[in-house]
C-alpha cells in the first residue's frame, strides 16, 4: 500500500511541477485574438487577451512568449507595454488577403566589405540570416534570394526580388557602430478561435 501512495504522491508532484513551469501566458484568461507566423500557421506568435494584456513571441525568440500587461493597437502600429514599463512598438500593415505584416527589429553585424558605415557590404544576424548589398544596387538575402534595391529618403529600402516568389518588400534601416538594424516585415495570419 505504501508503494501506491508514494507513486500517487510522485504523480501529483510531477503534475504540480509541470503546471508551475508553464509559460504564464497560458494563465491570462480568454484569448480575444491570436496570430501565427505564415511559416508556422498552427502555432500562435501573438495573442491579445480579453483583459487588455498580450503575449508575443518574436521570430528569433523560439517558442518563448514575452508577456505584456497592456497593448494598444492602432491602424498601423502595435504598442506593447511590459510590467517594468518598457515598451515595444511595431509598425504593421494588413493586406487584402487577411495577412498582417508586423515590422520587427533585426540586428545584423557587418562581416565583409570596405566600410561598415554604409549599407554596402555583407551583414549577418545571430540566427545566420544574412543580407549582402552591392554598390550596383543588387542584394542577396540568405544567400538564396536575389534582386535589386532602392534606398528611399525616409530611411526605407525597397527590395525587388528577381524570382517573383516574394512580393516587393519595404524594410526600414539604420546603421549604428558596425551594425545594420532593420525593421523587417514578418508575415502573420489570424488564427481561428
Amino acid at each position: 500500500m505504501n508503494c501506491k501512495k508514494v507513486l500517487l504522491f510522485l504523480c501529483v508532484a510531477a503534475a504540480m511541477l509541470l503546471t508551475a513551469c508553464k509559460d504564464d501566458e497560458t494563465d491570462k484568461g480568454a484569448v480575444k485574438e491570436q496570430w501565427a507566423y505564415l511559416e508556422d500557421e498552427s502555432n500562435a506568435c501573438l495573442k491579445f487577451y480579453e483583459d487588455g494584456s498580450a503575449a508575443f513571441r518574436s521570430d528569433d525568440a523560439g517558442s518563448k512568449f514575452k508577456m505584456y500587461k497592456q497593448y494598444d493597437l492602432t491602424a498601423d502600429k502595435l504598442k506593447l507595454t511590459a510590467e517594468d514599463g518598457s515598451v515595444l512598438e511595431m509598425k504593421y500593415y494588413d493586406t487584402d488577403t487577411g495577412k498582417r505584416y508586423m515590422y520587427q527589429k533585426v540586428t545584423l553585424d557587418y562581416y565583409d566589405g570596405n566600410d561598415s558605415s554604409t549599407l554596402i557590404g555583407a551583414w549577418l544576424a545571430k540566427n545566420d540570416w544574412s543580407f549582402q548589398f552591392t554598390d550596383k544596387g543588387t542584394f542577396l538575402e540568405d544567400g538564396l534570394w536575389a534582386g535589386y534595391f532602392i534606398v528611399n529618403d525616409d530611411g526605407s529600402i525597397k527590395l525587388i526580388y528577381d524570382n517573383r516568389v516574394f512580393s516587393d518588400t519595404i524594410i526600414y534601416y539604420s546603421l549604428e557602430n558596425g551594425k545594420l538594424i532593420l525593421d523587417y516585415p514578418f508575415g502573420m495570419v489570424k488564427m481561428a478561435q
